[in-house]
């Protein structure tokens, strides 16, 4: 019976507990010993052991074990069964054409989940893997790659489906979205969906043309805006402001300090006031002179700058950020 050669190796954990689960599971030549726990930063856990092919299966199986355990030249794929993707065309990774559907304003898109998590987690349920894909908003699915490594699913939908999963900042698993055919969107949070669009603004703004790059900066202000009302409630309701339930408006004045950089972006001036509405944030400079920001708007404002970046902000991306830098400091524990 022919052996595979395996090892378990992390900084957590017990190394009795590692050694206990492999011997449970069937595994043989299992070597290996704690290292000494002389310095923190040197401690480390490592266990060889081999293993046939139905040990491995039970093994992998095991999801106590699932961040820890890595197996030599194994067949992952020959767990993975086919009879789950009985509603899917299964295809070589190459075979998958992103822009088929794009004159119907339906974008390609991939989901990789990685072949231990999804032998783990899905190889023995396949309801799991369909409410975790429908979570996601990927349950329309359409295609199915498998390796050695990963589980990829491939389908199509409309911005306007996809939007509300772009924008999520903790996805799992993360999903590449095709804009176009140069371009990919990894949706590993709403930050990079905000900074693409940021790139491509001067397309994305384009009042004349209709495209992909519009309708993800429309949908995306589309779900920003939901948020602005709870957020304009949370920061009324703190010691620091001026409550107005009606109107919902906050107010702050910065006497201790006149600065021209807030919320990590660069004002030609310096700030001396802040108001909040759900319409617009308004700043007031060192000049007296004041300056509204609203919510929704499209308009690129080349006088405000990222201290980071370079890239020239849209109105709305500004107005919000503020919002958010407001709401983070309140909600903070100290």
């Amino acid at each position: 019976m022919k052996k595979f050669n395996g090892y378990i190796s992390t900084d957590e954990g017990s190394y009795s507990f590692f050694r206990t689960k492999l011997r449970q599971h069937g595994a043989t030549r299992i070597i290996g010993k704690p290292m000494t726990e002389e310095y923190d930063y040197d401690y480390h856990i490592f266990i060889k052991f081999k293993a046939s092919f139905a040990v491995i299966r039970r093994i992998l199986l095991d999801k106590m074990l699932i961040d820890y355990v890595r197996i030599k030249n194994f067949p992952m794929h020959k767990l993975v069964k086919l009879s789950h993707f009985s509603n899917m065309k299964i295809i070589q990774q190459s075979e998958f054409n992103p822009m088929l559907h794009y004159s119907d304003s339906r974008i390609g898109w991939h989901v990789d989940i990685d072949i231990i998590t999804y032998i783990a987690n899905y190889s023995l349920n396949k309801r799991a893997l369909i409410d975790q894909l429908k979570e996601n908003g990927l349950n329309k699915a359409e295609y199915v790659c498998i390796s050695d490594k990963w589980v990829r699913f491939y389908g199509y939908n409309t911005i306007s489906e996809l939007v509300r999963y772009m924008v999520n900042d903790y996805p799992f698993p993360i999903v590449c979205y095709y804009i176009d055919k140069n371009n990919i969107l990894d949706s590993s949070s709403s930050s990079y969906l905000k900074k693409f669009i940021a790139k491509y603004s001067s397309i994305a703004t384009n009042t004349l043309s209709r495209n992909v790059y519009t309708q993800l900066l429309d949908e995306y202000l589309k779900e920003d805006m939901k948020k602005i009302p709870e957020q304009i409630k949370f920061i009324n309701h703190s010691k620091q402001s001026d409550t107005n339930s009606k109107e919902y408006r906050f107010n702050r004045t910065f006497s201790n300090k006149i600065t021209n950089e807030i919320a990590q972006m660069h004002f030609l001036k310096g700030i001396t006031h802040l108001v909040i509405t759900p319409k617009f944030v308004e700043l007031t400079f060192e000049d007296q002179s004041t300056r509204q920001f609203l919510f929704g708007s499209k308009r690129l404002c080349p006088e405000v700058q990222h201290t980071k970046e370079s890239d020239i902000l849209i109105e709305h991306f500004i107005a919000k950020d503020l919002l958010n830098s407001i709401v983070f400091e309140l909600d903070l524990p100290f």
